[in-house]
């Protein structure tokens, strides 16, 4: 299954790395295996348990910075800067 959402859910609010609105104690806490990401833990947002319980048993996921592409691009071409890329790519996080 997959969630496609159109705007309105900045992911930052969502799956949480750093200090937010939020208390830490609001935040469920997700283990992320070693060497993979840039921590060790993330907070997921407390209305979203059933997120966290499928994400424990390996049934769900978390992919950011998703999204059409102007043209075929390798990450060469991307460092390069030789490629055409999206309007408003990673919207306001610049």
């Amino acid at each position: 299954m997959y969630i496609y959402l159109s705007g309105g859910l900045d992911s930052y609010n969502l799956l949480v790395r750093n200090d937010v609105a939020l208390p830490k104690s609001q935040l469920l806490e997700l283990d992320v295996p070693a060497g993979t990401q840039v921590c060790d833990k993330f907070g997921l947002h407390h209305r979203l348990p059933v997120v966290k319980q499928l994400y424990d048993e390996g049934e769900a996921a978390f992919v950011a910075n998703i999204g059409p592409m102007v043209e075929p691009t390798s990450r060469e071409q991307w460092d390069a800067g030789q490629v055409q890329l999206p309007p408003q790519l990673y919207s306001h996080n610049l």
